[in-house]
């Protein structure tokens, strides 16, 4: 499991060993360590996963670790997204990077995470900047777009597309290979197309 920081890894293997402990032999957790794995290593490399040097310091000592970012995916236009990192979403623009999780939201100028918070970075779109709405719960704004007669903030179109993002990242985990997706098709193509698209269903239960 990727994580770029340990806090994060620790609460990460404690939910994970209640979920063993939960599931009472019916769950198996798997971790990889490309540090102390070549053949994880060599698997990540494959895939674009990159190793990250991160700096914990103390009042006496300085110590640099070696994680490891996770899946990378890599979009038409150029853009990359990267799982795995010491927030849930982190953006990196020309002008610096923002953070953003349930009820954290922090901007700072450049990409070290250290860096002094700049709040200028936060300020109401202006021009030609498009605002995107902010909400609290998307089960208040569900029921209010049915009173108001309009579409929720996470359309049904919003939500898939993010539930396959997530499908296709467990996918690119278990093959390990580099992969080509087809957003209009929903299919994966060109080399081990085969093998995910494989992976894309599974068969269903038959009820009486």
């Amino acid at each position: 499991m990727p994580c770029a920081v340990n806090e994060t890894r620790a609460w990460a293997d404690s939910f994970l060993d209640e979920l063993v402990q939960l599931g009472k032999g019916n769950v198996v957790v798997q971790r990889f360590d490309p540090n102390a794995d070549k053949a994880v290593k060599d698997k990540a490399t494959r895939v674009g996963v990159k190793p990250l040097e991160l700096r914990s310091q103390s009042s006496t000592s300085l110590s640099v670790d070696v994680h490891w970012q996770g899946l990378r995916f890599v979009y038409a236009n150029g853009t990359e997204m990267v799982h795995g990192g010491h927030t849930d979403c982190t953006f990196y623009g020309t002008e610096g990077t923002i953070e953003c999780s349930r009820g954290h939201v922090r901007a700072y100028r450049g990409e070290d995470p250290k860096a002094a918070d700049d709040a200028t970075l936060l300020e109401p779109p202006h021009g030609g900047e498009i605002p995107l709405p902010r909400n609290a719960s998307h089960i208040d704004d569900f029921l209010r777009a049915i009173r108001e007669g309009r579409d929720p903030i996470c359309t049904a179109e919003t939500g898939h597309r993010t539930a396959t993002i997530c499908q296709l990242c467990n996918i690119g985990y278990e093959i390990g290979k580099p992969l080509a997706w087809n957003p209009a098709a929903e299919r994966f193509t060109g080399a081990h197309a085969a093998e995910a698209n494989a992976l894309t269903t599974r068969s269903v239960r038959r009820h009486a």
